[in-house]
């Protein structure tokens, strides 16, 4: 019995830290609506569908920059695309030419 105790409680801890995950993930999004005029919210959205990994990192920055006061007021669509294109120029492009 010690052992299927021990699972039970493994597998309540996981529950337990994915609802944390999931209700810290909610507020972000709060905040983060707050501060995306409706296009912006808009371009999230579809953005958090396409590419949901992405959207996380987006989410992280901006809620960052909220907390460090470095947004005091609504981010534009153009913005959001400015923001996005600095998250994507660290990375490095491979063309192929024929």
């Amino acid at each position: 019995m010690d052992e299927l105790d021990e699972l039970r409680r493994k597998k309540l801890e996981e529950i337990r830290e994915q609802r944390q995950q999931r209700q810290q993930i909610a507020n972000a999004e709060e905040i983060l609506k707050q501060f995306l005029d409706k296009n912006a919210r808009e371009r999230y959205g579809t953005l958090k569908v396409a590419h949901a990994e992405k959207a996380m990192r987006l989410l992280a920055v901006i809620t960052q920059m909220v907390n460090e006061g470095h947004i005091r007021q609504q981010i534009t669509d153009a913005q959001l695309k400015d923001i996005l294109r600095s998250m994507d120029s660290g990375k490095t492009e491979f063309r192929i030419k024929r």
